[in-house]
């Protein structure tokens, strides 16, 4: 690609969306250049339409020369910080449990497993206190019985006696 002076056109999937690169060589890799599609380009003349025609005043042009000098620095990507990450990572630690201090002040109802609860006793206890009672051991589950209704009493003797049949 280099020898001939040419580039590649690409496709890449970048935030859920395909994107088309253009790939240019660059040292001993390829650089991919994000491309926009028609429809994400503005017309130019809608932002330079009210700019005067013709070339700027000299004073204008030293001016702006000197405004550039002003504020030109040698470029440090140290100053520059990534805000949004950031704040996530401050989020994400904002979240995070604080670790026990004492052991023996961990809550009850935790198990072995760190911060796993038991549900069913947490509620248990939370009704019992609402109640003014105090919390109960929870009891063991009996097996539940199986219910069945009766059966139905069939007439006696025989069982087609109510009814009636025609004659033929």
């Amino acid at each position: 690609m280099k020898k001939k002076g040419m580039a590649g056109l690409g496709r890449i999937v970048i935030f859920k969306r395909e994107r088309v690169v253009l790939l240019d060589p660059y040292g001993k890799g390829l650089l991919a250049t994000l491309l926009r599609y028609q429809d994400e380009v503005r017309s130019p003349t809608a932002y330079f339409e009210d700019m005067p025609d013709g070339d700027p005043t000299d004073e204008m042009r030293k001016l702006a020369e000197e405004l550039i000098a002003r504020s030109t620095r040698k470029f440090d990507p140290s100053k520059f910080e990534d805000r949004y990450e950031e704040a996530l990572i401050a989020l994400v630690k904002g979240k995070a449990p604080k670790p026990a201090k004492d052991k023996s002040k961990a809550k009850a109802g935790a198990s072995s497993f760190g911060n796993v609860v038991n549900l069913m006793e947490a509620l248990r206890r939370s009704i019992d206190s609402e109640k003014g009672e105090a919390p109960k051991k929870a009891s063991p589950r009996k097996a539940e019985s199986k219910h069945t209704t009766p059966a139905r009493k069939r007439a006696s003797g025989n069982a087609a006696a109510g009814r009636t049949r025609k004659a033929a």
